[in-house]
């Protein structure tokens, strides 16, 4: 009952259209590569990581793509709360990053006398092609089978999954770079592409007479977001970035 129910939902195609969007463009670069981190204790700290940004974003209902591109064009106060809140939490977990003990002790190795050789990994745009045949195939059937609102989750996935890869896109980064090196170009490009949806959502609710979705504003909520941004800085990344890294191993 539960697999039923997992692929049975817009969400949960809009969320593996990302997931092979992102596969897709890394096996067409042959970039997918195994990386494992050089010290034990990251491992600890990536599942402690984890669990603070996941239980920050569950209480708050929403997580930072949902509450920005979402919340904010429907004019839901619980989302501006939520991106304040996680701000505080990024600046104060930027700081957290700087501390000696979290950044670990340099590895030291003997340079080689000669460059180390690529492997060139010609199988895997083939494999890339063969996922994009597939998933296209897939989400044609849900079109002829009636089932468009499964199709366009899949098609919008899809088409979200890709420009996350090629453009590294990561919202913790976003507001990290502000505190860390000054960098504003991913903020800019958010805030860009806020005030655009922003108003396309308000032609849409006007036009055809809807209903915003609004939800639930409280402190919980701005607790939640201190948490989330304290997580997604500890855990090197929210969700696309983690998505997209995941993606290239």
């Amino acid at each position: 009952m539960l697999v039923e129910k997992t692929f049975e939902t817009f969400s949960e195609y809009l969320v593996w259209g990302m997931f092979v969007g992102a596969l897709m463009m890394v096996l067409f670069s042959n970039s997918f590569k195994i990386h494992l981190p050089q010290q034990k204790r990251r491992y600890f700290l990536g599942l402690v990581k984890g669990i603070i940004a996941g239980f920050g974003a569950r209480l708050a209902l929403r997580f930072n793509l949902a509450a920005f591109f979402t919340g904010v064009p429907q004019f839901s106060l619980h989302s501006w709360i939520f991106i304040v809140a996680t701000g505080i939490g990024t600046f104060f977990g930027a700081k957290l990053t700087k501390v000696r003990w979290w950044k670990g002790k340099p590895t030291l190795t003997k340079g080689a006398a000669k460059p180390t050789k690529v492997k060139k990994r010609i199988i895997q745009p083939y494999v890339g092609i063969t996922n994009a045949i597939l998933y296209i195939g897939l989400t044609i059937y849900f079109f002829a089978t009636g089932q468009k609102t499964l199709g366009l989750g899949a098609l919008f996935g899809l088409a979200f999954g890709i420009p996350i890869e090629r453009g590294q896109i990561c919202f913790t980064s976003a507001f990290r770079d502000l505190f860390l090196v000054g960098r504003r170009l991913m903020a800019i490009a958010i805030i860009v592409g806020m005030a655009i949806s922003s108003i396309l959502t308000v032609i849409i609710i006007s036009v055809y007479d809807l209903t915003p979705i609004t939800q639930i504003a409280a402190l919980s909520t701005f607790v939640d977001g201190a948490l989330f941004g304290l997580g997604i800085v500890m855990a090197s990344g929210c969700e696309t970035g983690m998505m997209y890294r995941l993606m290239e191993g």
